[in-house]
């Protein structure tokens, strides 16, 4: 047990780590705020994103990008970072929260379950462990689709500035 959560904490550490030297690789590029490059900007709520002092609603970049293969190709994989974040995310919700279930119908009744079976003490303890991992395993998927959003936007500024060129 503690050797499954000393990987684990070693596997999100590494990739936080990583995640953190694309974003200071990307930070260092200077994004032109021209008239109709996107702006970005780190506010203490988090990276924010805006196009002529307006900041842009995320259904805004679908029509952006369209204009530019590369970025079309980075939104289309922050699209499915995010699909496979929630779904993590939500599974993990889902087994944490049986496994509480199950916890406190153990501790009130030491026969009863929310399958309705036999309880013993170590039924409620696999959904306590793969609950919490499942939300972990989506942080990196967060966490790389603000990098390909990024990636998205300084494209999508490039293209922009070689067109007025």
């Amino acid at each position: 047990m503690k050797k499954t959560f000393i990987v684990s904490v070693l596997l999100v550490m590494n990739s936080l780590l990583f995640a953190q030297k694309e974003v200071q690789q990307f930070t260092k590029n200077k994004v032109n705020t021209g008239r109709d490059t996107i702006a970005i900007s780190n506010t203490s709520k988090g990276i924010r994103y805006s196009m002529n002092g307006e900041m842009l609603p995320s259904d805004k970049f679908t029509s952006l990008f369209s204009t530019n293969a590369m970025a079309q190709q980075e939104f289309e994989i922050v699209k499915n970072y995010k699909l496979y974040a929630t779904i993590l995310t939500v599974a993990g919700t889902g087994f944490l929260l049986y496994g509480i279930s199950d916890y406190l119908a153990y501790e009130n009744d030491q026969s009863y379950t929310t399958s309705g079976a036999q309880s013993s003490m170590g039924s409620y303890t696999a959904p306590l462990i793969i609950g919490p991992g499942a939300i972990a395993a989506s942080l990196p998927f967060v966490l790389g689709s603000k990098i390909h959003l990024r990636k998205a936007v300084i494209l999508y500024n490039q293209s922009v500035n070689t067109r007025t060129s």
